[in-house]
């Protein structure tokens, strides 16, 4: 036989012992499921150690408290349940109740419902599940065990307030009433204490002043602030709170079913705290109390620039700064992104004699700072033309080349900001609008190489 012949002989035999004294895989019918119905229950209830939860319909009730039901939370909770099984081996029958603290079940983890009567715990090896309906123990491993654990793990949707889009009517304010002070709170719609309140309603498609309609809309503020509140989640249950905190703000939200929701905003030095109704407080860290001092600052403002939301949609391509018609300096792109793969900017500042590279954030730096304006007492606009003297800020944008004008005047006492709406006096006008020069847009970076891809320096 030739050495091809022998390989064959012994390929054929190592095949034929595999086949032979392979051990055969369980049957289908050896195993078992604890449960396999096909309805979801709508009311049930389940405890894992000290975190017990019932059931009714859309909601779920915890801690004493009252939450909307995770669709998703719920269903991976039956899901998992229908998983569970054991080989019949492993299965066994006929177990009373009494005998399962054998096992080490103490009831602290369970599940009841009409189908069905679960309890699970772990053991020192595996675990065991009992199906109280049939009266079957099933062994299984720990593994099994934990992913049940996690699957009743809180069952409620999270988020403190996860519903905004029918809200018509909102009031907001600031203050500084101390929290051991906020019960009750005060009145709606009443001025707080060293604070200001506005009223906003939806009108025509807007979220506007109800007592001055004439100001300019605060859609993209109220945003922000609906953002923060959709932020939030209930965490904890038990939440101290200092009190010493003061008020940072409160919005009261109104629904279009007229519901109201009260949302309060405490403050402590870099520490602040959110309670929404009556609802546990939740932590707020240093940067989220922040947001909030700025997002109630800005509502107690007019801002009629909102052109970083613009350029999301619309990339900005150019920005043209003139005086008395005269180019003071424009910045241009020169790419499709604002630096390329080697990190080098593709901006470009350019003034009457001379062009120079510009930092890749000085168009959005101009645009923030736009944005970021407090106008006092902001007015339409009506048919005024430009004002000679005044500082033009053209944006231009990729798609259709579209245009915003910023036009920056000086009046007497201070400076105006001027939108195609609206025009008002600028609170804390910064000096990059008020004098607008080449060096302030200039690319200063001593590389052009991120700072991560340094390995060296000598």
């Amino acid at each position: 036989m030739t050495r091809f012949s022998y390989f064959l002989l012994v390929a054929i035999c190592v095949g034929l012992a595999t086949y032979v004294f392979w051990p055969a895989a369980p049957e289908v019918d050896s195993v078992e499921r604890v449960w396999s119905g096909e309805i979801l229950p709508s009311e049930f209830r389940v405890q894992v150690e000290d975190l017990v939860q019932e059931v009714h319909g859309e909601t779920v009730t915890l801690h004493g408290l009252e939450r909307v039901l995770d669709p998703e939370r719920n269903e991976g909770l039956w899901r998992r349940i229908r998983t569970l099984c054991a080989l019949k081996k492993h299965i066994e029958r006929e177990v009373e109740e009494s005998r399962l603290p054998g096992y080490g079940l103490d009831g602290r983890r369970r599940l009841d419902c009409e189908t069905l009567a679960l309890r699970w715990g772990p053991g020192s090896k595996g675990g065991f599940l009992w199906e109280g309906r049939s009266r079957r123990l099933f062994a299984v491993d720990q593994e099994t065990i934990a992913a049940l654990d996690q699957a009743s793990d809180r069952l409620d949707a999270r988020a403190l307030f996860p519903k905004h889009a029918s809200l018509n009517r909102m009031i907001c304010g600031n203050g500084s009433l101390p929290f051991a002070t906020l019960q009750p709170s005060p009145a709606i719609g009443a001025s707080m204490p060293a604070g200001w309140t506005v009223e906003l309603a939806v009108s025509d498609g807007h979220w506007r002043d109800v007592a001055r309609p004439e100001r300019p809309h605060f859609d993209a503020r109220i945003g922000t602030l609906l953002t923060l509140v959709g932020s939030v989640a209930l965490e904890r249950f038990t939440v101290a709170v200092p009190s010493d905190a003061r008020m940072v703000g409160e919005v009261v939200l109104t629904a279009e079913d007229g519901a109201r929701h009260r949302v309060t905003v405490l403050g402590l030095a870099e520490r602040g705290w959110l309670r929404l109704d009556s609802l546990p407080p939740q932590e707020l860290d240093a940067v989220g109390l922040a947001a909030w001092r700025m997002c109630l600052e800005d509502l107690r403002h007019d801002m009629i620039f909102d052109i970083l939301r613009h350029a999301q949609e619309s990339p900005l391509v150019e920005v043209q700064v003139t005086k008395a018609e005269k180019s003071i300096f424009r910045l241009e792109k020169h790419g499709i992104n604002d630096v390329d793969r080697e990190g080098r900017s593709q901006w470009d500042v350019v003034w009457p004699t001379g062009r120079e590279a510009a930092s890749d954030d000085a168009a959005a730096v101009l645009a923030q700072n736009c944005d970021r304006l407090h106008i006092a007492d902001a007015i339409p606009r009506g048919s005024a033309v430009d004002p000679l003297d005044a500082i033009a800020i053209d944006f231009v944008f990729n798609v259709r080349h579209d245009r915003v004008r910023v036009l920056v005047v000086p009046v007497e006492g201070g400076w105006e900001a001027w939108s195609a709406t609206h025009r008002g006096r600028i609170i804390a006008p910064p000096k990059l609008l008020t004098a607008p020069s080449v060096d302030a847009c200039l690319d200063t970076a001593l590389s052009h190489r991120p700072a991560f891809r340094v390995v060296k320096v000598q």
